[in-house]
């Protein structure tokens, strides 16, 4: 009896096994599912022992036996996957840029850091004094080092998108951002604003 016999015999009839000869050890009995490649016997196989990793602690009682309880297992999917930290930052950028457009289509006499804080003004529903506080903060992260500059639309949309995202994402730990919210920001707002 052949493999070819042999693999017709296990298709034909899948809840009776073929009969086998003397020649069982050089013709196993075929596997449907698996694909047709060849394999290597080996002499050893080394036994797998289920190992601690160093510093875990014992599974507390009533923890799941799988892993990771709710929170830390999405403090643990945020770090892997920074996408949210971007399209946030996208969604801010497009929204501010948006806002951008309105309020200088409304007040054409303003520029600059008054513009600005009409935006933010628009945006907070904030009175002038807080507004100004929040350019002064945009301007002390972004415009003064390395070298000092004025203010840029730019650097408050980056202020503005990475203090509201860690406000609505401020749970357990204190958080952190994983990826470079600067460079969203740069790909909406225009250098010219």
């Amino acid at each position: 009896m052949t493999y070819a016999d042999l693999t017709r015999a296990a298709h034909a009839a899948p809840n009776s096994l073929p009969m086998m000869l003397d020649d069982e050890k050089d013709f196993p009995a075929p596997n449907p599912c698996a694909a047709a490649v060849p394999t290597v016997p080996t002499l050893w196989t080394p036994a797998r022992q289920p190992t601690r990793r160093y510093g875990s602690a014992p599974r507390e009682a009533g923890a799941p036996a799988g892993g990771l309880s709710g929170a830390r297992w999405r403090d643990f999917v945020t770090r892997l996957l920074p996408w949210a930290e971007q399209r946030f930052a996208k969604r801010v950028s497009n929204e501010l840029l948006e806002l951008y457009r309105t309020v200088s289509a409304k007040n054409a006499c303003l520029r600059g850091r008054d513009l600005y804080r009409a935006i933010v003004m628009a945006r907070e529903r904030d009175d002038p004094k807080s507004a100004d506080a929040l350019l002064d903060r945009a301007e002390e992260s972004y415009a003064t080092w390395p070298t000092p500059r004025a203010v840029m639309f730019s650097d408050v949309v980056h202020y503005i998108a990475v203090s509201e995202f860690l406000a609505s994402h401020a749970h357990g730990d204190a958080p952190w951002i994983k990826t470079d919210m600067r460079r969203e920001v740069e790909s909406r707002i225009p250098d010219n604003l």
